[in-house]
């Protein structure tokens, strides 16, 4: 876990720190921010620019998820598949839903793969 970068030690702590955060950006972000100082005294503006983007945070989450080191609960998991599917479905000509389930969750894992890559 050395390698770790701040921001992903920052994401885990949260996680660790709230359990919900790891399946619900807005839990996240939440508690990351007030980790990091959220402050009623400043302006919104003010707080924004002082603390870590929710894409950040989220991203950071994904790849800690990505490595193995954070998991999902299966409710979280089965909602992200179905998203998958009815996108995958919606721009494509693939009909997800008539492939063998190795087949659906090897695109799955692709797909997540893909979103891994910082390019």
């Amino acid at each position: 876990m050395s390698n770790l970068t701040p921001m992903q030690r920052l994401v885990l702590k949260a996680c660790r720190a709230q359990p919900e955060a790891i399946d619900d950006d807005a839990v996240l972000q939440a508690t990351v921010w007030l980790m990091e100082g959220w402050s009623d005294q400043r302006s919104l503006l003010e707080n924004l620019r002082a603390l870590p983007r929710a894409e950040s945070l989220s991203r950071r989450r994904r790849e800690l998820v990505g490595l193995g080191i954070l998991e999902p609960s299966d409710e979280a998991n089965a909602k992200r598949h179905e998203a998958f599917v009815n996108e995958l479905e919606r721009h494509s000509s693939v009909n997800v839903r008539e492939l063998h389930k190795n087949q659906q969750e090897a695109l799955f894992r692709l797909s997540s793969m893909r979103t891994m890559d910082p390019q």
